[in-house]
């Protein structure tokens, strides 16, 4: 599994952003409802394809808001996303 470093959040796009072990720019995107889905990145931070979401997080976004809430929920509902410890 990829490790992902989190890296910010913007809550105007809804994306939660990580930096991966080689350096990749990945966001966490809403995509309907409460689900979220994973994209690689530009370098600009635009969102270029998705990619699967078997991935290890190091930590989850601190800052309390609806965007944070909402991603923190999901995550703890996925089996196939690990946080590291």
């Amino acid at each position: 599994m990829k490790k992902l470093k989190f890296l910010r959040t913007e809550p105007g796009f809804c994306r939660v952003y990580y930096r991966g072990s080689e350096n990749s720019l990945y966001c966490f995107q809403v995509s309907w409802g409460k689900n979220f889905e994973l994209f690689l990145c530009t370098k600009d931070g635009e969102p270029s394809h998705q990619v699967p979401i078997t991935r290890t997080l190091d930590m989850l976004p601190l800052a309390a808001c609806p965007l944070t809430t909402s991603f923190s929920a999901w995550v703890a509902d996925q089996e196939h996303i690990c946080l590291s410890q």
